[in-house]
């Protein structure tokens, strides 16, 4: 009877299909905070840990990641928090999602109380979902912290393997367009499971959309390859057009799936109020090796003076995907230690070794609004403040989307500190990324001033907040900013002076000739009702607003100089 039963057990055995547990993710961290996507006030620590290093959040930082779980059943996710300083108000949260982040169930939590450093496990188990969306994140004041470790996720399948399983994003927001004009999005299709996938068709439904570049026909994507259409939106009557992007794949949980497009129509009044103002067709593939997402969303000061093209528009630069409206308040930007100060010049030696106001900033608490890719002040001009030195000039910014930027919108603001009761402007930018609620921490920096006696380098990155609200006379500003734009004259090259006047026999090299290049900021000639400008120089390349600097002169110019600013 032994030998008989031990036959029957095995031939089940052979006969079932077992199941298997498998890791899906897992990450200690000792290797930066590469696999997740960040936002806000987040880092790594190396003093409160398990072993090497872990995720470091305060303020309104989180990390988030996204997991295929399709074909898999018995989820579990399992992680550490720890917290220190918490006060009654703050929190450190670890939550899930299931929907890609529409909606988000709380697993866990610290407060007052759980903040002593030590390490809290978690074991949580999760319904079965072909998505699920990880999320730690704080909710602290900024002396306040939260660490995660150890972050697993597993589940059950069988043992023949993962099928393939396609991954797209829900939706495509195009923006506003004017009508009657074309602006293009890639849309990227990839594969999530071990077995290839083979996308059989894509189509688009919605008179305002067309498919125009489709690379995943007959294509096989093997796991964690991708391949990309490109979709077309081309309004012609104004208001909200959708349309939906519907692909059919060999994917066993999900052979048809649809992406949801939207875009905003919008008429050009010429010259009247534009609501799409002065939009971007770049496909937002930007190539940036300074002031990164990254950086300017990492806990760490930037302590490095840029070239002035990290705060410009750039070329490829694509319709920003936010709107700011609202208050950007710097926090503590005068403090002592924030920020960086060199010294070119200082005849009247205002400022030595030690630190000084002059060295900082100003307190900055400031009003804004968008109309369409340009960022206005409430408050254009001089705007007085409590600092005994400075104070701010602000100018219309522009704001702009890059694909490496993580779904968030970016802007450059150009601005100016005014010594008080003196003629001396020294010309500066910020800039930083922003959402529909966070922004990241603001770089600056000064490299140009109007004055030969007082002559510096000013830069660095603080902490910022951004608190959405109504501005009361928002369409007025902003119809009073295009107006401007519209009566500006028209501005062209300096170089262009020789092509427009081939038979004078102009050598630009005589215009400015007798001003030392590194102590001139900006020259041009207007001439029959144009502008032909030079660059604006500063000692880290061209201004990328020229148009928005302030000029005060300190000494005449040289009678044969001929110069005109607006």
């Amino acid at each position: 009877m032994k030998p008989s039963l031990c036959l029957s057990l095995i031939s089940v055995a052979i006969l079932s299909t077992p199941t298997v547990a498998n890791e899906l993710f897992y990450d200690d961290f000792n290797s930066g905070l590469s696999n997740w996507t960040v936002y806000g006030n987040t880092s790594t620590s190396d003093s409160v840990v398990i072993d090497g290093s872990s995720a470091y959040l305060k303020e309104t930082g989180s990390i988030e990641r996204s997991i295929n779980t399709g074909g898999y059943s018995d989820l579990t996710v399992s992680y550490m928090l720890a917290a220190r300083l918490l006060e009654s108000a703050d929190y450190c949260i670890a939550e899930y999602s299931i929907d890609d982040g529409n909606s988000y169930t709380q697993m866990s939590s610290l407060t007052n109380g759980q903040d002593s450093g030590d390490f809290y496990s978690s074991s949580i188990s999760l319904p079965s979902s072909n998505s699920l969306t990880l999320r730690f994140r704080a909710q602290t004041g900024g002396a306040d912290h939260c660490y995660v470790e150890n972050v697993s996720v597993t589940g059950t399948t069988s043992s023949g393997g993962e099928a393939p399983s396609i991954s797209v994003s829900e939706q495509a927001n195009f923006g506003n367009q004017l009508l009657n004009s074309q602006t293009q999005q890639q849309i990227t299709i990839a594969n999530l499971g071990a077995q290839p996938l083979t996308v059989n068709s894509a189509e688009v439904s919605g008179i305002d959309y067309l498919l125009v570049q489709n690379e995943c026909d007959s294509t096989s994507l093997n796991q964690n390859a991708s391949c990309d259409v490109t979709v077309q939106f081309e309004p012609t009557t104004s208001g909200l057009k959708t349309g939906t992007l519907t692909l059919d794949s060999n994917d066993p949980q999900s052979p048809t799936i649809q992406v949801t497009l939207s875009g905003y129509g919008v008429e050009d009044n010429s010259g009247d109020y534009t609501e799409n103002y002065d939009p971007l067709i770049g496909s937002g593939n930007v190539s940036r090796s300074q002031l990164s997402f990254t950086e300017l969303n990492s806990p760490n000061p930037i302590i490095y003076l840029a070239m002035t093209q990290a705060f410009a528009l750039p070329t490829e630069a694509a319709q920003p995907e936010h709107n700011f409206e609202g208050t950007l308040t710097l926090i503590n930007p005068e403090s002592a230690g924030v920020g960086q100060f060199t010294e070119h010049r200082d005849t009247f030696r205002y400022t030595g070794n030690s630190d000084d106001p002059r060295k900082h900033i100003p307190d900055f608490s400031f009003s804004f609004v968008q109309s369409g890719t340009h960022l206005i002040p409430v408050k254009r001009g001089i705007n007085l403040g409590s600092h005994p030195y400075w104070e701010y000039i602000l100018e219309p910014g522009r704001v702009w989307k890059e694909n490496s930027d993580n779904g968030a919108s970016r802007a450059a603001i150009p601005f100016s500190l005014i010594q008080k009761n003196s003629n001396c402007v020294h010309n500066g930018l910020m800039t930083f990324t922003f959402d529909s609620q966070t922004v990241s921490q603001v770089a600056y920096q000064i490299a140009s001033e109007t004055c030969l006696y007082y002559q510096f380098d000013m830069w660095g990155s603080v902490a910022a907040t951004y608190t959405p609200h109504a501005v009361s006379e928002s369409l007025a500003l902003k119809q009073s900013h295009q107006a401007y734009e519209h009566s500006k004259i028209e501005t062209r090259a300096l170089s262009e002076l020789i092509s427009d006047y081939p038979s004078v026999g102009l050598n630009l090299a005589n215009i400015g000739s007798g001003v030392t290049p590194e102590h001139m900021t900006a020259y041009g000639v207007f001439f029959n009702g144009i502008h032909y400008r030079a660059e604006c120089n500063t000692r880290q390349g061209a201004f990328p607003y020229c148009d928005r600097l302030r000029m005060h002169r300190t000494q005449p110019p040289k009678p044969h100089l001929l110069v005109w600013f607006r």
